[in-house]
């Protein structure tokens, strides 16, 4: 917060937290009137110095949104805090007493989620006889209300578990009908969001959150406890948060306790006082960074140097194991021991995945913005990719996560101040020939002698003959792309195709000439493999170790 400010406005989450700042801090509410007339407050509150009664404001509540109050209108300006989430993974309870009640929350949530959902869907039903029915508002405040007044019908053990847990499920319901009410009337952006479904006991996900009630981190850094289900020991130390919490920089807001893969994890949301920013390495540098499946990061900077970052491709090396593991599991008895071992297992394997794909992913995003000033990334369609028909090309895309490196790019930035632009989605920075800026078409076969590159990532200019790497190309057209303008092919002039183009030897290391690519593209059409013959495909089908070109037996 910098300085000279005087009056600014403070909105609060709630009325009555509205009503808890402008006590403590001296500040006027501010009114609004109503179409009858009716003159009533708002969460908005006007204080005459916020930096001398930041304390007592902050002391009422953390998440609250201040503004400036300029000629133009409101500015929001940041009020210091943000917020932070951290995930521990701890150690399951050694006695079962302790085992079955953690278990015994994450039922507990699952049963008030499906609860007001039944009410809901009662509601609708009645609505569409009677027109008249009143129905139970979509809040969370009226849906809790209604399970405090039933929760002895409808769940009579409801005291064994932490209120938290029914609250949790009711919370969860009014944000996913709140998301398809949205996403039905095109208010809500992405994907669309179909009317909330039933929760099942063996597909759902095992989590409830706590949001009140005794939430601490133990000083000796390997202890969390939570409300009604005590201490649990951390696997990992907690001094990143730790620290915070000691200093008075860091509140915990909420803690969400889950069970991924058979391990158990902890949540942590808290509020943490803003930190100075780390300026980058190279501020005034600026880096292209293409993403890709064979190469994940290629970054091209001002400076002069292209850095690659391999792609660990983690799920690749892990199909062997995982075919095996599957082929066991579909052999097992469903609900016997062997199949909850075997899916046990499996789904491990399916969780140091994406361990692997996560870390690789923060390390490169983490050196990227500490490294340069201004990032330029592309803004790629990864869901549009995913339903492409080549089944080994949506493996390889999953595989890469791309679009998670992009996102991380995007959140890692503010911690370095470093700029981060995405480049139209339409611009073809693979196929735009640095050098020269003619269409890079795909290399002859006849170059297959000598590889300068591999033969998949080459690119090969009509005008020279040269063989360009193609992530290399798209560095640096994504480092020099114009903010200004997104459209460079406008400003392209069509380059002629010749029918031959004549290749440096010492570049190439091929033959001379580079034949018509239209004229390969057309002859690889035509060309095709024969069909496999009744006994080959008949052998396949028996899968035989014989020879293919054995007839088959007689009926």
């Amino acid at each position: 917060m910098g300085g000279g400010w005087v009056s600014l406005l403070i909105e609060a989450r709630t009325h009555a937290q509205a009503a808890a700042i402008a006590r403590v801090s001296g500040g006027v509410r501010l009114t609004r009137v109503t179409g009858d007339g009716e003159v009533k407050e708002t969460r908005q509150v006007r204080v005459p110095d916020f930096e001398a009664v930041s304390a007592q404001v902050e002391a009422v509540t953390l998440m609250f949104r201040l503004y400036d109050e300029t000629p133009d209108g409101l500015v929001q300006v940041g009020n210091g805090w943000s917020f932070r989430g951290y995930k521990f993974e701890v150690a399951w309870p050694q006695e079962a007493e302790r085992r079955d009640l953690i278990r015994g929350h994450f039922g507990a949530c699952r049963k008030a989620y499906n609860v007001a959902l039944g009410w809901v869907k009662d509601d609708l039903d009645a609505r569409a006889k009677d027109p008249k029915h009143e129905s139970t508002p979509w809040r969370m405040d009226a849906l809790r209300l209604r399970w405090n007044t039933q929760k002895n019908q409808v769940a009579p053990w409801w005291a064994e578990y932490s209120k938290e847990a029914y609250a949790a499920g009711i919370a969860d319901l009014a944000t996913a009908l709140k998301n398809w009410s949205a996403s039905k009337h095109g208010t809500r952006k992405g994907r669309r969001v179909g009317f909330p479904r039933f929760k099942s006991k063996r597909t759902a996900r095992k989590s409830v959150r706590f949001t009140t009630g005794v939430m601490r981190l133990g000083e000796d850094r390997r202890t969390i406890v939570l409300p009604r289900i005590g201490a649990l020991r951390s696997k990992e130390n907690t001094r990143a948060l730790q620290r915070r919490l000691a200093k008075g920089d860091a509140r915990i807001l909420s803690m969400t306790l889950s069970e991924h893969a058979g391990r158990l994890f902890v949540s942590v949301q808290a509020a943490v006082r803003a930190t100075p920013v780390v300026a980058p390495a190279y501020p005034d540098a600026t880096a292209g960074v293409d993403v890709g499946m064979r190469t994940l990061a290629t970054a091209s900077d001002s400076l002069g140097h292209t850095v690659e970052f391999e792609n660990p491709r983690a799920y690749k090396a892990a199909l062997v194991e995982l075919r095996r593991e599957q082929r066991k599991l579909a052999r097992r008895l469903p609900g016997s021991r062997g199949y909850e071992r075997s899916k046990a297992k499996t789904a491990r394997l399916h969780e140091r995945v994406s361990n692997i794909r996560r870390a690789h992913h923060h390390q490169v995003a983490t050196w990227l913005v500490g490294t340069y000033g201004h990032v330029v990334i592309e803004d790629l369609a990864v869901s549009a990719m995913m339903q492409s028909l080549n089944r080994r090309f949506r493996r390889c895309v999953a595989d890469a996560g791309m679009g998670g490196l992009l996102a991380l790019i995007a959140l890692k930035a503010d911690k370095t101040g470093t700029q981060v632009t995405r480049a139209d989605r339409w611009f073809p920075s693979s196929q735009i020939h640095h050098g020269c800026g003619c269409i890079l078409t795909d290399p002859h076969p006849s170059f297959r002698g000598a590889r300068p590159v591999k033969m998949s990532k080459a690119l090969v200019c009509i005008r020279t003959g040269e063989l360009v790497d193609r992530d290399v190309n798209a560095a640096h057209n994504l480092r020099d792309w114009p903010e200004g303008n997104p459209s460079v092919l406008a400003q392209l002039e069509p380059a002629p195709r010749p029918v031959a183009v004549t290749a440096p030897a010492a570049t190439v290391g091929g033959p001379e000439k580079v034949t018509n690519p239209d004229l390969v593209s057309a002859r690889k059409s035509v060309t095709k493999k024969p069909a496999p013959s009744a006994g080959r495909a008949a052998v396949r089908r028996d899968e035989a170790r014989t020879d293919p070109n054995l007839a088959a037996p007689a009926a």
